[in-house]
């Protein structure tokens, strides 16, 4: 996201910061001469970064500005950039890439009013406390439960840890054992799905491997797919693998009709990726009745999903094989996922003969 690219951005040049309590950043001030005052000794400047945003204040100057999602960049953030040393040449690719982010946001807008989707997804906020891996990271946290957190996202190849949460608030959903995804849309939260981190936890009934929390009709990663140059959009079943290939899912293996009425104002090649199980031919039977394409590709039996598949080829070899075998011709649709269905069945069968 740009506004990932633009904290960096500022990080790099900002020089060393303190960490406050109350999540701001401080250093001293270097506008205070824009407002006529004199040099901040005190370290009264702070920058604080949230999700969608970034606030600058000086405590002593009064000089403040924001950066947010779906918004260009404000004369006065222009400013302080320019203070930090940023060029001019770096902020107007700035503005242009905010710019195309406000355009996708308005495109959006327009693809949930038509027809008969009238629901808006509201916003809302994550489990009390919850704050980035890298945020917790950077204060020193060491809890025994935030630490098999960080073990699993690290074994699933995660690599941007200022998107994924932890909160050590433990509730019937044991919230304090998983890693929190947020539900994003217009740049606001407006839900979130927890997974389980620990592998010695069991799922079950009562102990379910994923908690979901989503506003009706909910589509993971809607906002990303409104662009003019992207030809394919990648339908999955779970969550993570939307996240690992930048595609889309409908947060569970079925999607109804106004889901499927979203996907196809869209506008876009839909490629269904089904995990090779059981549930898949749910998704794939929707594909067909959509005239939309499955995929097949050779990762192996024992690669059930996308996420896997990402974990062990990377995401730029994942998301070319689902491009490249995706097929869109019902019959050979059908006869593949037979084909394919059979083949894990008779491997499976030889598993439990060894």
């Amino acid at each position: 996201m740009i506004h990932d690219l633009i904290k960096d951005l500022i990080l790099q040049n900002i020089g060393p910061l303190k960490q406050t309590r109350k999540g701001w950043k401080t250093r001293n001030c270097f506008l205070c001469h824009l407002r006529g005052e004199s040099v901040d000794r005190k370290g009264r400047f702070g920058i604080k970064f949230e999700e969608g945003k970034i606030g600058i204040h000086c405590f002593n100057c009064g000089f403040d500005a924001s950066c947010t999602i779906g918004k260009l960049l404000s004369k006065k953030f222009e400013i302080f950039l320019k203070e930090l040393g940023v060029s001019e040449y770096d902020i107007k690719k700035i503005n242009f890439e905010l710019f195309k982010e406000q355009n996708k946001i308005k495109a959006t807008e327009e693809i949930a009013l038509k027809g008969s989707i009238t629901r808006s997804w509201n916003q809302t906020s994550l489990p009390k406390n919850s704050k980035t891996l890298m945020s917790w990271l950077e204060a020193g946290c060491n809890d025994p439960e935030f630490l098999k957190v960080v073990q699993y996202v690290i074994d699933r190849k995660f690599t941007n840890l200022h998107h994924l949460y932890w909160t050590p608030l433990s509730t019937k959903f044991e919230y304090n054992k998983r890693v929190l995804l947020p539900f994003m849309y217009k740049g606001r939260i407006v839900g979130h799905t927890g997974r389980f981190a620990d592998k010695d936890v069991q799922a079950s009934a009562i102990r379910p491997k994923y908690i979901n929390i989503m506003p009706d009709n909910y589509i993971y990663n809607l906002d990303n797919q409104i662009s003019w140059n992207r030809k394919y959009v990648i339908l999955c079943e779970g969550v993570f693998d939307a996240y690992f290939v930048d595609g889309i899912c409908p947060i569970g293996n079925t999607l109804n009709a106004d889901q499927i009425a979203m996907i196809n104002r869209l506008g876009k090649t839909i490629i269904v990726c089904p995990d090779k199980d059981k549930d898949g031919g749910v998704l794939v039977k929707q594909a067909i009745e959509q005239g939309w394409g499955v995929c097949f590709p050779r990762w192996g039996n024992d690669v059930k999903d996308a996420a896997k598949a990402t974990e062990l080829f990377g995401r730029i070899l994942t998301v070319q094989s689902i491009i490249q075998t995706a097929e869109f011709n019902p019959m050979t649709i059908e006869l593949t996922w037979k084909l394919s269905k059979q083949s894990r069945s008779d491997n499976g069968r030889g598993n439990k003969r060894l």
